[in-house]
């Protein structure tokens, strides 16, 4: 299987780390959007399984470090939501060289999932996956402030810098630790103002989420997540623990994620034809 590791620039002159691989005459090509934080670091593995599965059922698959992110250059604290999104589209336009690539599809699990749904329109993007994606930005804010809280509280036994701090603090444009990584003032507000109500995917693409259920069968309703009507979501629930928190048992391959995944892909396909 083709295999390609390398460094592009990006639009801010950035070098940016990706890995590449699938068939050279590959149609179609898949963009992975990491999450953040710790969230990113306990799914690679998870990451690097699907993409080596997407890549042996004939399509292209890139994954990539942000700006500031990972072994890219920059520095985390200076990047916004939209720098992000310029880096994907950056990154789209690499998996698209050197081949036939027809259409592109976009994938991310939490906060890698709500960037595919951003980046949608910008990229020309003809599928989105996401898996459990961030969909309230307001509280994701609130909780990246409370990860610092519980850091406090386990090194310190108490809250030395409390929450309204922490906000006046990004708002100086500063930075605050999230689980040991800088989160930046830019970056924060972004995630903090976030609304997808409005968002446009684009005509033809195709929207497929998998959510998570945390009972067996899984509780469809209380599951399904909160999307615009206008996205035609397909929507999936598996019972499965959260595992990019580090659970006790770590499982690289999540089948089931993965088997429901290519099973409403591959049923849209079939009805396109």
């Amino acid at each position: 299987m083709p295999y390609e590791s390398g460094f592009t620039e990006n639009r801010r002159g950035k070098r940016l780390f990706y890995v590449k691989e699938g068939p050279a005459n590959a149609v179609s090509a898949w963009i992975f959007c990491n999450p953040f934080f710790d969230e990113k670091l306990f799914t690679q593995r998870v990451y690097w399984n699907f993409a080596r599965t997407l890549a042996n059922l004939g399509h292209r698959v890139l994954r990539f470090d942000y700006e500031g992110d990972g072994d890219s250059d920059g520095d985390v604290s200076d990047i916004g939501l939209q720098d992000r999104l310029h880096d994907l589209e950056d990154m789209c336009a690499v998996a698209r060289k050197g081949g036939a690539i027809r259409s592109i599809g976009l994938f991310g699990l939490r906060f890698g999932g709500t960037l595919a749904f951003l980046g949608a329109l910008r990229t020309g993007a003809r599928n989105i996956l996401a898996w459990a994606p961030v969909l309230d930005g307001a509280r994701c804010f609130q909780e990246l402030i409370r990860f610092n809280l519980t850091t406090q509280l386990g090194a310190y036994k108490k809250i030395v810098t409390k929450s309204e701090r922490l906000v006046a603090e990004l708002e100086r444009r500063g930075s605050i630790s999230v689980l040991g990584h800088d989160l930046g003032g830019r970056l924060a507000f972004d995630i903090r103002d976030l609304s997808l109500a409005d968002v446009q995917l684009g005509p033809g693409c195709r929207c497929h989420v998998v959510a998570l259920a945390r009972r067996s069968p899984p509780d469809a309703e209380g599951a399904l997540p909160d999307l615009p009507p206008a996205w035609e979501a397909r929507v999936a629930t598996v019972p499965i623990e959260p595992f990019w928190h580090e659970p006790a048992v770590h499982d690289p391959l999540q089948e089931a994620l993965v088997d429901a995944s290519l099973a409403m892909i591959q049923a849209r396909d079939e009805e396109s034809r």
